[in-house]
């Protein structure tokens, strides 16, 4: 006598989408949230929620995964560099700036941008020494770093960058 009286159906198909076997399956988020630009609000949403709270294990989790409709990793995404870069409190920088996923992408550059505009020397060096960032990366208008700081009123910010390699 078996332990199961009923034959388990056979599944030659992903149990995690909608519909059964067809060449459209659509993942099973699809159905929950109608629209990727509604997922992206719901991600942005949560990615708001955990730098306001300092959650590192949500951060974590926006930073490898991400969403499909925005993705940290290139940089495209302003609402998000904005929550990280404006919003994020020092340890979220840092936190980012260490992150792994992240090394050398768009986004740790748009943000040294913004953290040089603010005169931040320490999280600066935290992405020097972190993130693999280029000091003499240039940005879409083609300035350098060392030319934002010069546009600035601290000239302390300019020498850091000097002293750190940047020469353009």
């Amino acid at each position: 006598m078996h332990l199961y009286p009923y034959k388990r159906p056979r599944r030659d198909y992903d149990t995690r989408t909608c519909s059964s076997p067809c060449r459209t399956q659509r993942p099973l988020r699809h159905s929950i949230i109608p629209d990727l630009e509604s997922l992206a609000d719901t991600a942005l949403d949560g990615l708001d929620e955990s730098i306001i709270c300092d959650n590192m294990e949500a951060l974590d989790y926006f930073l490898t995964s991400g969403c499909p409709a925005w993705d940290l990793r290139a940089g495209n995404n302003d609402d998000a560099l904005k929550f990280i870069f404006r919003h994020g409190s020092d340890e979220v920088i840092a936190h980012v700036a260490k992150h792994p996923a992240l090394r050398g992408s768009p986004l740790l550059h748009e943000g040294m941008e913004l953290l040089v505009y603010r005169c931040r020397e320490d999280l600066v060096e935290v992405l020097l020494a972190h993130g693999g960032v280029d000091i003499n990366w240039r940005n879409f208008g083609g300035e350098s770093m060392l030319s934002i700081a010069k546009g600035g009123e601290d000239w302390k910010i300019v020498e850091f960058l000097i002293s750190k390699g940047a020469h353009k």
